[in-house]
């Protein structure tokens, strides 16, 4: 196995980012991958996702025992997110193969991680709108459909 510094000095700062702000690693690692180091990007989705499997237990974990899990919301992501997950297996074989993949692939992973770039933007827009003395409700009713559509867009989403 060969050790690449500029690698090792990206995920070291992609984990300090990760550690700081809480945002996934994945949304931060695999583009420096595929743009800064030209690895190819279902490799690169891959490690993320073979990574995932280790770490998101314990992050469960520790909401669990903190009390912070929303158990109606989880019961209500599954039903969706799960079958979504294999879904998005399928669909990324329907996207075609080698080169051609690769570079769909490059382009569906832009376009995530523009939407979650949007997104946050108007959580921040929203949150500034909001009345400064109102408080948070942290138990919000769920919404049943949109839970379940966000299942489905989060869990075909590789992770």
């Amino acid at each position: 196995m060969d050790l690449n510094g500029p690698i090792i000095l990206a995920g070291a700062l992609v984990g300090f980012a990760v550690g700081l702000t809480g945002m996934g690693g994945g949304a931060l690692m695999t583009p420096l991958m595929v743009m800064l180091f030209g690895v190819n990007p279902t490799a690169a989705i891959g490690s993320d996702l073979a990574a995932s499997v280790f770490m998101k237990p314990f992050g469960a974990l520790v909401h669990q025992r903190a009390g912070t899990v929303r158990w109606d919301i989880v019961r209500r992501l599954l039903p969706s997110a799960v079958p979504a997950a294999f879904g998005g297996v399928f669909l990324l074989r329907a996207l075609g193969d080698g080169d051609v993949l690769q570079q769909r692939v490059e382009y569906v992973v832009g376009t995530a991680l523009m939407l979650a770039v949007a997104g946050m933007l108007v959580r921040i827009w929203l949150d500034r709108r909001r009345a400064a003395t109102e408080i948070e409700d942290a138990h919000a009713p769920v919404r049943p459909v949109a839970t379940l559509l966000i299942g489905v867009v989060g869990g075909s989403s590789w992770g």
